[in-house]
């Protein structure tokens, strides 16, 4: 897999939502771009199906590109 850079910027973000499908505000682009930047955790709350899942795949697999494989531990 190959590594992929966190968003550098706000419209950054944005642009990766709009690649992946996701239509979102400037402001839920901001906050999401801040959060990863500060290694902070983002509270989203909302009604069943508004996307709240949705907009924590995309920096997520982001992320997951970024990381190294690892094997887990063998339960025995």
């Amino acid at each position: 897999m190959t590594a992929l850079p966190l968003p550098a910027s706000v419209d950054a973000m944005l642009e990766l939502l709009t690649s992946r499908g996701y239509l979102a505000e400037r402001s839920l682009a901001t906050v999401t771009y801040l959060s990863l930047r500060m290694g902070r955790p983002l509270f989203l709350e909302g009604e069943a199906g508004v996307g709240k899942t949705e907009i924590a795949k995309v920096p997520a697999n982001r992320i997951a590109s970024n990381c190294p494989p690892t094997s887990s531990p063998t339960v025995f």
